[in-house]
């Protein structure tokens, strides 16, 4: 009686364990798309109402600053300006925090190597 390492080929119980985990494998990277596609979704929204916010913002204190004084364009005009500008920086700041971080020279010269 040979007790030595078997060549034999797998188990049924073995091979169906491997399909299953390719399987599964295949499943979580189809599972991770829409996960994909809806944070970038939800990127867009939130950049887009970073704008729209700070502009119906700065409009409302114009309004507001020209019921006040009179002037009745003027504030109106400068609110709208300053709400986009500062929609914008709002933007570039979102924008900032959500790219990834950058590579230290030490890994870039190693993959240059």
């Amino acid at each position: 009686m040979n007790n030595g390492p078997r060549n034999e080929e797998p188990t049924p119980l073995e091979a169906f364990s491997d399909r299953l985990d390719a399987a599964r494998g295949v499943k979580e990277s189809i599972e991770t798309a829409p996960k994909v596609a809806t944070y970038a979704l939800g990127r867009a929204v939130r950049l887009g109402t970073e704008i729209v916010v700070a502009l119906l913002v700065g409009m409302g204190l114009g309004v507001g600053l020209d019921y006040l004084t009179g002037a009745s364009p003027l504030f109106l005009l400068l609110g709208m300006a300053f709400g986009f500008a500062a929609g914008i920086l709002n933007v570039f700041r979102t924008l900032r925090e959500l790219e990834p971080q950058e590579t230290t020279p030490s890994e870039t010269n190693s993959a240059e190597d």
